[in-house]
């Protein structure tokens, strides 16, 4: 479009007919002030339209039917005395393509910031289960080793073992009796520090 110094159409293209929605001799006399909302910029760069050579910017127009049109301008000023030419571009679907990434990028960090927050709560049970595990572990042991201290110190013979007769525990007494250490004892069969003739009666025991 070209206009004035007062922003009145002097001269104005097919396309940009079709973009404000009127012919021609409709818009021919008309000013940028029937069409555009102004912002300030745009206005500052028009007041200042004696001294800019070119500005460029993005403002929104209002076509005929009332249509709202977001556009991208570049003016030159004075390409001819006393006459301006500015270039419109309909930017209306990139700026609605770019709100709408806008808002899918915000849905898809409110989703990774609640996945986070859902990931650090797990972490957060999955780290307190695991203490309760330790402690429980820790209670285990602790209460193992004192039932094996109280057998320890009995002079009666304990000992612990599988059907099969390997044992599994032997106190100290046990060891004493055998003259073994309870490494050479656990794992060994306990049918091979009896005599023969008792290994009949006691599987018989063990099996009931």
């Amino acid at each position: 479009v070209i206009t004035d110094a007062e922003g009145r159409y002097i001269d104005v293209n097919p396309a940009a007919c079709h973009l404000l929605g009127r012919s021609r001799e409709e818009l021919l006399g008309q000013t940028i002030t029937d069409f555009f909302a102004l912002d300030q910029e745009f206005l500052k760069n028009w007041q200042n339209i004696q001294t800019n050579q070119c500005f460029r910017g993005e403002s929104c127009l209002q076509s005929a039917d009332g249509t709202l049109h977001e556009v991208e301008y570049a003016t030159t000023t004075h390409f001819l005395p006393h006459r301006h030419l500015s270039v419109l571009r309909d930017i209306t679907q990139r700026k609605q393509a770019e709100a709408k990434i806008r808002s899918l990028n915000e849905q898809l960090e409110q989703h990774v910031l609640e996945r986070t927050r859902q990931l650090e709560h797990a972490n957060q049970e999955l780290r307190r289960e695991i203490q309760e595990r330790q402690r429980t572990e820790t209670a285990l042991h602790e209460s193992e080793a004192h039932h094996q201290e109280i057998l320890n110190n009995l002079s009666e013979l304990v000992c612990c073992f599988l059907l099969d007769g390997t044992l599994t525990f032997v106190n100290r007494a046990y060891c004493q009796y055998f003259n073994k250490s309870s490494q050479e004892l656990i794992g060994r069969s306990f049918f091979d520090l009896l005599p023969l003739s008792e290994w009949a009666t006691l599987h018989q025991q063990i099996a009931t």
